[in-house]
């Protein structure tokens, strides 16, 4: 399931003269995210240890590929919303909440709930055989709470799994849609944010300044509680929490509002700092990353190596603000 939007005649609606209607890169930077998370969970019971698919799959966990892709599907959500919010706030559409709400609930609710009620209805039962006990333990947690799912706050149910005395249980079918739930509660406080920041040019680096330091500010946190309450230092699984993307939320909408508003001292940064061989060098960076992140994602966690979620935040960022030209 999607995670950004995706109609390109918003886009184009929402273009104003002196402005890109459509950003093509978008499509591009989708598709390798996309790409590298069903390669990271492509796993057929046919294939062999030395298969290319099998072979391909490893490498793709090797690199944390599909965390990193995540990563850059919740950056570009936030880069599009906004660069679309922008458009139409200095357009002939006046940007409304209701309306952004009621988008976001005709684009993933009907999907989302086939998806919830096709594993509760059919899925569970199916595998709840009596010669398997551990699925019966996890379609019992999961109907037991399937207001976490209801609700868009699964993401946190896996969080805290492990923490004290409490496990997450849900079946596979269901722990894959916590990344939807991460995704709704952004988009729940986007808009209210972003009114904030379209009063005025300097709350955009006041707001999203502070985004970026509570994101960093949550994964510490999370470290420090998962030290002290985990089971065996294993629970506290900030890789879920949604606090711990809002860096890369924060990362997407500000360089959205720099590649619209092309503010003084972003169009000279682009002007010096843009390189030829800069795209190949970002490249081997977020290659880098993933490799030493492989070690990192799950617990136990280190201080030394928390940095590494706020380098891939970096690392999108120059992407979706290379030096772009002023029309399409």
């Amino acid at each position: 399931m999607s995670h950004i939007e995706t109609d390109r005649a918003v886009e184009a609606a929402a273009s104003v003269s002196g402005r890109r209607k459509w950003l093509p890169e978008l499509d591009g930077l989708r598709c390798i995210a996309a790409f590298s998370v069903v390669l990271a969970h492509y796993d057929p019971l046919t294939v062999t240890g030395n298969s290319i698919p099998e072979i391909v799959r490893r490498f793709t966990l090797k690199l944390s590929l599909a965390n990193i892709g995540v990563a850059f599907f919740y950056g570009l959500s936030a880069f599009l919303l906004t660069y679309i919010s922008l458009s139409q706030t200095n357009g002939d559409q006046s940007f409304g909440i209701m309306r952004f709400y009621m988008r976001r609930i005709l684009r993933i609710w009907p999907l989302y709930f086939f998806i919830l009620v096709f594993n509760l209805v059919v899925t569970g039962p199916l595998l709840n055989t009596p010669l398997s006990g551990i699925y019966k333990v996890e379609n019992t947690w999961s109907m037991k709470h399937v207001w976490l799912f209801w609700g868009f706050v699964s993401n946190w149910s896996l969080a805290l799994s492990g923490l004290s005395s409490f496990v997450d249980h849900s079946f596979a079918g269901l722990s894959a849609v916590w990344s939807i739930a991460v995704e709704e509660q952004f988009y729940l406080f986007f808009p209210l944010v972003l009114v904030l920041c379209l009063r005025s040019d300097r709350r955009w680096t006041r707001y999203l300044t502070g985004g970026v330091v509570l994101g960093f500010a949550s994964r510490v946190a999370f470290l420090v509680v998962a030290a002290a309450l985990s089971i065996n230092h294993r629970g506290g699984y900030l890789y879920y929490a949604t606090s711990s993307y809002l860096d890369v939320f924060a990362a997407g909408a500000f360089t959205a509002y720099g590649v619209y508003r092309k503010p003084r001292w972003f169009e000279m940064w682009q002007t010096r700092a843009f390189h030829p061989l800069f795209g190949y060098a970002l490249i081997a960076a977020l290659f880098a990353i993933g490799f030493i992140w492989t070690s990192c994602l799950w617990p136990p966690y280190t201080f030394g190596t928390e940095p590494l979620g706020m380098l891939t935040d970096v690392s999108w960022t120059a992407a979706a603000a290379r030096p772009q030209p002023s029309t399409s």
